[in-house]
C-alpha cells in the first residue's frame, strides 16, 4: 500500500509552529477539511483559528518543509458573569492522508496536554467526536438551550415597534456598537475589537442588525439555507433580536430557526414565549486541566447558588482527580467559596478525568455520576455549574 512507502524517520515534533508554517498549515487544513475548502477555505472561514499573529499556539509535526499533523490551541477567555476562566479551544485537528495510521495524532494530542498545562490553561474545549477524544481526558458537558422558532410560533407574542433591521456592513461605528451589546451580556469569548471584527466577518455568516431611532440595539449572526436559519450568536435586548427573527421570517422567507442560548440569559423568556419547543443539548467536550484553578474561576457562581439555596454556613468537601497528586478542598459559601490544595482523604470525592467533567458541568446531576455521601447530597441542587460559549466563536 501507498503509506507502507513513506520513511518516517525525518519526521520533526511535535513542535510550535512558527510564521514560516503559517502557509504549509493552510494547506494542511484545506486537504484535511476538503468540506470547508470546497465552501472557500478553512482560513477565511475560521479566521479566529489561523490567525498569523497565534501561530505559536499551533502544534505540529512536520517532513521536511511540510506540515503533516497539526493541533490548534486557540487562547480563549471566557466569561462566567461574574469571573473569567481561561480555556484552550481546539481545532484543525488532522494528519495528511498519507501519514494517518501511524501514531501521529496521539502523539501529538499527548504533547498537547503537556503544553496546556506548562500554558496554565484551566480547562479545554473542543468540538468532534466523544470517543475519539474521551480516551484523551475529553467529555462531552455544559448545557444550553435549543430553541426552535417557526413562522407560525412568531405569531404568538405581539410583534416589536419601532424597529429597523438591516445588514451589517462593518463600519467603525457598527463593530464598535455591537461589541458593547456583546460585553454586556458578559457570556462567551472575551473579545476585543479586532477578534470581534473577526467573528462577524466570518466567511458564510449573516449578520442582522436591529436599529430604533438609528441605535443598534440587538444583533444576530446567522448560518442561513433556503428555508432554514441557525442563530450562532446574539445580543442586545428581547425586542431587538425578537424584531431580527421576524424579519428572517418576513423579509428572507425563513420557516424555521434554530436558536442556542445560555441556560441563563436574559432574552431566554421571550425565546420561550416564541418558540414551538426547545430542548437542553451539551454545550462541548470539555476537559479539566487544572482542577483547582477550575474551581477558583467558578468561586463566585458557587456562592451565589449557595446563597440562592438559602445555605447559612460553609460546608466543606475535598474533590479530586484520579491519578494526580493533590486534590482540592473546597469550601462551598454563601459569602465566599474558598477553593485551595489539600491531600485526599478517605471521603474525598475522586473521580477519572472524564467523570469529573460531567459531575461538575452536567447536564445531569453529580448524584447520577457518583454515590453522594450525606453530606454533599445539597451539590444535587448546586450543580452543574454553567458556561457558554456561542457557536460562532468556537473552535
Amino acid at each position: 500500500m501507498e503509506d507502507q512507502k513513506i520513511d518516517l524517520s525525518g519526521l520533526c515534533g511535535p513542535v510550535r509552529a512558527s510564521l514560516e508554517d503559517f502557509d504549509a498549515l493552510i494547506q494542511l487544513m484545506d486537504e484535511c477539511f476538503p468540506r470547508d475548502k470546497e465552501l472557500g477555505g478553512m482560513l477565511p472561514r475560521w479566521p479566529h483559528c489561523f490567525r498569523k499573529d497565534k501561530i505559536r499556539n499551533s502544534l505540529i509535526i512536520k517532513d521536511g518543509t511540510r506540515v503533516v499533523s497539526h493541533v490548534g490551541c486557540i487562547d480563549q477567555t471566557v466569561t462566567l458573569g461574574q469571573g473569567e476562566i481561561r480555556v484552550a479551544g481546539i481545532s484543525g485537528v488532522g494528519t495528511k492522508p498519507e501519514y494517518r495510521k501511524r501514531g501521529l495524532m496521539t502523539k501529538i494530542l499527548l504533547y498537547t496536554e503537556d503544553f496546556l498545562k506548562a500554558q496554565g490553561y484551566a480547562m479545554s474545549d473542543l468540538g468532534g467526536n466523544r470517543q475519539r477524544y474521551g480516551r484523551f481526558g475529553w467529555e462531552v458537558g455544559g448545557r444550553a438551550w435549543q430553541f426552535s422558532i417557526t413562522a407560525r410560533s412568531l405569531g404568538s407574542e405581539e410583534r416589536p415597534t419601532g424597529f429597523e433591521v438591516s445588514k451589517y456592513t462593518a463600519n467603525p461605528d457598527e463593530v464598535h456598537s455591537t461589541l458593547l451589546l456583546n460585553r454586556r451580556q458578559r457570556t462567551g469569548v472575551k473579545r476585543d475589537r479586532n477578534l470581534h471584527a473577526i467573528l462577524l466577518g466570518r466567511l458564510g455568516k449573516e449578520v442582522l442588525l436591529a436599529r430604533r431611532d438609528g441605535v443598534v440595539e440587538a444583533y444576530a449572526v446567522i448560518d442561513r439555507q433556503e428555508k432554514w436559519a441557525h442563530i450562532g450568536e446574539f445580543a442586545g435586548d428581547a425586542d431587538g433580536v425578537h424584531s431580527i427573527l421576524l424579519h428572517l421570517v418576513d423579509s428572507l422567507g425563513v420557516e424555521t430557526e434554530a436558536v442556542p442560548a445560555p441556560w441563563s440569559h436574559p432574552v431566554n423568556e421571550r425565546l420561550r414565549a416564541l418558540s414551538s419547543g426547545w430542548q437542553v443539548s451539551c454545550l462541548r467536550n470539555i476537559k479539566i486541566i487544572d482542577l483547582m484553578a477550575t474551581l477558583k474561576a467558578f468561586s463566585r457562581q458557587i456562592s451565589k447558588r449557595c446563597r440562592d439555596l438559602g445555605l447559612k454556613t460553609a460546608r466543606t468537601l475535598t474533590l479530586g482527580i484520579e491519578g494526580e497528586p493533590r486534590a482540592v478542598k473546597v469550601g462551598f459559601s454563601p459569602r465566599k467559596t474558598s477553593v485551595g490544595p489539600t491531600k485526599a482523604g478517605k471521603d474525598a470525592i475522586i473521580l477519572s478525568r472524564t467523570e469529573m467533567v460531567q459531575f461538575l458541568f452536567g447536564p445531569g446531576s453529580p448524584g447520577g455520576v457518583a454515590d453522594l455521601p450525606p453530606k454533599a447530597s445539597f451539590l444535587d441542587a448546586l450543580l452543574p455549574l454553567d458556561f457558554y460559549m456561542w457557536p460562532n466563536e468556537t473552535v
